[in-house]
């Protein structure tokens, strides 16, 4: 479990400004599939993950799911409807048990003032989510369905891998439709690009965990 310093937002802080900033946030756990927030709700706290993962989706009319991203420790969100006071771009629900620390709009908003060093860290944050929906606007537009699987299975590795010398391996368990809710396809055809990519050795897999092959993660 992350402790507050080793935190992004917190980084590079004094000891007696993360003392003060203690007394700002609150501690809470969920429960596996237990919903954190919902599209539509009025935004009135930010989360920082200390352990666990979250996804981060919409639901269409019909009751579909688009996976927009998956989050882990040391990632926050919720920060936007606490920012432009719109209700909540997106549903998060936990995948595992996660803890968290909670800061409610007051509260963030004070701390924003205090060290306006925070705020250029979320804005930091912010960038770079705008560069992956420009990523996967493009992967939508020119990227086949196989490209798209390894290019998020890729992402997946950078989010929860462990590095081996021949490679690296996905450590959470992510599922076929989880996977197709990410990409935004069906169940079945990522089993059979799995299935393809296997057969290749484009991946490997152990216990349900990815393997990815250090020649293809690194580009190489």
């Amino acid at each position: 479990m992350k402790n507050i310093e080793e935190l992004m937002l917190f980084i590079n802080m004094e000891k007696e400004e993360l003392e003060a900033i203690k007394k700002n946030v609150s501690k809470k756990t969920y429960e596996k599939q237990e919903i954190i927030m919902m599209e539509g709700e009025e935004g009135d706290s930010v989360y920082i993950i200390l352990e666990g993962f979250v996804k981060v989706f919409k639901t269409e009319s019909d009751g579909r799911e688009k996976i927009l991203k998956f989050l882990s420790a040391g990632d926050l969100f919720g920060e936007m409807a606490l920012i432009d006071g719109h209700f909540r771009s997106a549903s998060v629900q936990a995948v595992k048990r996660t803890t968290m620390y909670v800061i409610e709009r007051n509260k963030f908003n004070g701390l924003i003032n205090k060290y306006p060093q925070i705020a250029l860290k979320i804005i930091f944050v912010l960038s770079e989510r705008l560069r992956e929906a420009n990523d996967e606007i493009t992967n939508l537009a020119f990227k086949s369905v196989e490209e798209r699987l390894f290019f998020e299975l890729k992402k997946l590795g950078e989010t929860f891998g462990i590095k081996k010398d021949d490679g690296v391996w996905i450590s959470e368990k992510i599922t076929h439709q989880e996977l197709a809710e990410l990409i935004g396809t069906t169940r079945e055809t990522i089993t059979k690009y799995l299935g393809k990519m296997l057969e290749e050795g484009t991946i490997k897999m152990k216990e349900k965990h990815i393997f990815l092959p250090r020649y293809k993660f690194d580009g190489e």
